[in-house]
């Protein structure tokens, strides 16, 4: 029985019926407390239901029960971030890596903490390490090239930006960034070409940079 409630959860889960999973992944625990993806997979639809700290409780007590499921403390991680505890997030990233080493996911998440609390470089080395694990992480380039702009480092950043076009040319937000490094270097032009192309992709802040600088 407490399968049959956990099943029913996970395919509203997937069907993004959060409010749904939980109260089929709250009769599964009811009926089986000590099954750790019952209480994963719960953690998973309050993260989408915005209770971090109802997640929180829940990828503790997956951890509690299975100590080596790597997405649980990357889950919560997440949670972390989204609650602003950016150096616990941090921890549970660096947790779920030592899990396990090929975790792209965990390493692009550990950057955007890293950024957050202003550790440039670590946040450079772990987009890195995204990449060279799945070299089309296109998200992994952009927010590099973002830290290296913050950095000064134009080209380079100019250069991730590109990359992220080159393998999805519908990137609206790389398009946006990749002009702003552009006018950056005086290259109104160019930079002008980048916000008109964001803004046919949907991208809300190229407007305002097109009226500030290319009428």
């Amino acid at each position: 029985m407490a399968e049959t409630h956990f099943n029913k959860g996970l395919e509203k889960l997937l069907n993004e019926d959060y409010e749904g999973a939980l109260a089929d992944f709250n009769k599964a625990i009811e009926l089986n407390p000590n099954d750790s993806d019952f209480y994963y997979n719960r953690g998973d639809a309050k993260l989408a239901l915005e209770d971090y700290k109802g997640a929180i409780e829940d990828y503790n007590k997956t951890i509690e029960l299975d100590p080596a499921n790597e997405y649980a403390y990357s889950n919560r991680g997440a949670a972390k971030f989204e609650l602003q505890d950016f150096s616990a997030a941090i921890a549970d990233y660096s947790k779920a890596i030592e899990l396990y080493p090929e975790f792209e996911d965990a390493f692009y998440n550990r950057g955007s903490a890293n950024r957050e609390i202003g550790e440039l470089e670590k946040a450079i080395s772990d987009f890195t390490m995204a990449i060279e694990i799945d070299p089309e992480f296109i998200d992994a380039y952009n927010d590099r090239g973002v830290v290296k702009f913050e950095l000064g480092k134009i080209n380079e950043a100019i250069d991730d930006f590109s990359k992220a076009i080159e393998i999805y040319p519908e990137f609206g937000a790389a398009y946006c960034n990749r002009g702003e490094a552009k006018m950056s270097l005086d290259d109104k032009k160019g930079a002008c070409e980048d916000w008109k192309k964001a803004q046919k992709l949907g991208d809300e802040d190229a407007d305002e940079l097109i009226n500030k600088y290319c009428k």
